[in-house]
């Protein structure tokens, strides 16, 4: 998989409206669909708190929506689904829930060094839940990303946040740490 499909999947990713800024009645756009449950998998040291071993089971949907501007690089609209549960050492799950969008808005090639440059949109929101069921975290809004990439070598020069959240921005760990180390 390409840069290009990985650049906001750790966070946070579609099925709205496609919006280029440029000119983009090439070929119609292209729909994709992947859908998956990760292993489990354990980290440590999870937020930071030595010892602390956090067990995590994701599963993950991307919708994705490719057009190719008539002149241009492909824009990608991606629509990410995340949910995931944490297991504590004492047996104590939190579960994680994720819809965002991530939306190239600007796209341009640096005519010496051939770079594409990205200016990208992420927004959505983001929930912890406690063992009961209730949230206990929030984090919406929206960020937004300046990206140099290689396209010749499928290589990330650069990522730059440029604007920061414009929405709640609980800390999931605060809330997290104590429910796990009880």
């Amino acid at each position: 998989m390409n840069i290009r499909h990985t650049i906001f999947a750790a966070g946070l990713g579609i099925a709205v409206l496609l919006a280029p800024t440029s000119s983009a009645s090439g070929a119609p756009p292209s729909h994709e669909t992947e859908s998956g449950t990760d292993p489990a998998f354990v980290v440590k040291n999870f937020c930071g708190v030595t010892g602390l071993e956090v067990t995590f089971v994701n599963t993950v949907t991307v919708d994705r929506v490719i057009k190719r501007g008539d002149q241009g690089p492909e824009y990608y609209i991606e629509h990410f689904t995340i949910s995931s549960t944490h297991t504590g050492p004492n047996g104590v799950v939190t579960t994680y829930s994720e819809r965002s969008i991530s939306k190239d808005l600007k796209l341009s090639v640096d005519p010496v060094t051939g770079y594409l440059i990205i200016d990208q949109l992420a927004t959505g929101n983001a929930t912890l839940y406690g063992p009961d069921g209730r949230a206990i975290a929030r984090n919406p809004g929206q960020v937004r990303f300046h990206i140099v990439y290689d396209p010749a070598t499928d290589t990330e020069i650069s990522f730059e946040q440029t604007k920061g959240s414009t929405g709640r921005s609980d800390d999931f760990c605060a809330v997290e740490v104590p429910l796990f180390t009880a």
